[in-house]
Order: C-alpha cells, then sequence, then structure tokens
C-alpha cells in the first residue's frame, strides 16, 4: 500500500499540495483501505504518531524526493 502511495507519487508532475494530497485520497480508494485508516497508517510510519500534518502539505513543505527517501527508509527498517 505503502509502495503504491509512492510510486503515485513520484508520478505526480509538480508540488502543488491538494493535487499531492488527492493522490494520496487516491492510493486509499483504489486498494480499498478506508482515507482514514491510510492517513493513521502514514503518521504511524512517518512520525510514530496517530495524527500529524495535512499530508498533501507536508509532502509540499519537504519536496517530494525527501518524502519519498523517508518513507522508503522507514519501509525498509520495518522489513513491509
Amino acid at each position: 500500500l505503502l509502495q503504491s502511495l509512492m510510486e503515485r507519487i513520484k508520478k505526480v508532475d509538480g508540488t502543488d499540495a491538494d493535487v499531492l494530497q488527492t493522490e494520496v485520497f487516491q492510493t486509499a480508494k483504489d486498494n480499498e483501505v478506508p482515507p482514514r485508516d491510510f492517513f493513521l497508517l502514514i503518521y504511524e510510519v512517518l512520525f510514530g504518531q496517530n495524527s500529524g500534518p495535512k499530508v498533501g502539505s507536508f509532502i509540499k513543505l519537504i519536496g517530494k524526493e525527501e518524502f519519498l527517501k523517508r518513507l522508503g527508509s522507514r519501509l525498509n527498517a520495518d522489513g513491509k
């Protein structure tokens, strides 16, 4: 699921926060996961918490490459 998100984010042209946020929602919908549950998973993986900033805005703030790097390193560390 998170790998699917990474692939979608890589394909986004630009860094518009709303577009990035839509891609997160669409990843959840495409995988038949309630968006709330998916956001909780992202927050847990990235921040170790059950809440956090709006994901699209966070990606814009740190940049797509940094987001992908952080998410990828957490996936590799957790063996997922």
